[in-house]
């Protein structure tokens, strides 16, 4: 039937790792506007929205073939951060319909094929919102190293959060988190070949990493003993995959001759 085809459409479009493309092309590609905040709340996303499910405990419906709890719905979240932050950003009215239409024909899918409720769908773009509007309030106004730091601390409090209260870490965490990682320290590594760059500027990037680092191997050993090198040597990849998302720009704004932003 044409609407399952469109159902499954407008779940390989919404598909997690598709977005995560189009966001660092979106960072990579457009000097316009800066979209570091982006990639941040899409990682950042996946962390906080794990601490919420077991806090709301709602469930799943009996059609979807994953276990958990439903809300907030962490597919409809990582779309609807993307998505929001596209409208919230261009001023050109047809990007903001086609993304309000591509949002709600992805949160339809995700009800259309049974993995949620229409509550999770639609309730959970609420913290979509709420974490976009914080960010670009009070965060993104912020030097990359501030924001690169603000940002790696809050998500290993969440973290630690999400360990008492599962008593585990899911791998995803770990994934999001080295991506947050990986980016952050690429940006902000970058960001000390500027030729204008002070002193104490570099002083306070380089104090910045110590305590990124610090906190990342805190977060890796509180869940247990072998954690270290299991997650290291698992997930270690996507820690240079954030990396390179940084890297892939400046070398593009260095073929062009231009400043790094």
């Amino acid at each position: 039937m044409i609407i399952d085809q469109l159902a499954g459409l407008a779940s390989y479009v919404g598909n997690t790792y598709f977005i995560s493309f189009l966001a660092g092309l979106s960072f990579v590609l457009i000097k316009k506007h800066d979209f570091s905040g982006l990639i941040y709340l899409l990682f950042f996303t996946m962390i906080y929205n794990t601490l919420l499910k077991p806090i709301f405990a709602l469930p799943l419906p009996k059609t979807c073939p994953g276990t958990g709890y439903g809300f907030p719905s962490g597919h409809m979240n990582f779309n609807a951060v993307f998505f929001l932050w596209i409208f919230t950003t261009f001023k050109n009215r047809i990007i903001k319909i086609f993304s309000v239409l591509l949002l709600a024909t992805i949160g339809w899918s995700i009800v259309y094929k049974g993995f949620h409720f229409a509550r999770d769908v639609l309730l959970t773009p609420i913290f979509s919102c709420l974490f976009i509007f914080i960010y670009k309030k009070f965060i993104a106004n912020q030097s990359s190293s501030r924001a690169f730091l603000i940002v790696n601390i809050v998500s290993s409090i969440l973290i630690f959060c999400l360990y008492f209260v599962k008593k585990t870490i899911p791998e995803h965490i770990f994934i999001a988190y080295y991506l947050i990682i990986g980016f952050g320290l690429s940006k902000l590594f970058l960001e000390i070949l500027k030729q204008k760059t002070g002193f104490r500027t570099i002083i306070f990037q380089i104090v910045t990493t110590i305590l990124v680092i610090l906190s990342m191997i805190i977060v890796l050993k509180i869940n247990n003993e072998n954690i270290i090198l299991y997650h290291v040597f698992n997930k270690i990849h996507w820690l240079f995959i954030g990396i390179s998302i940084s890297f892939f720009k400046y070398l593009l704004l260095l073929k062009e001759n231009k400043a790094i932003p």
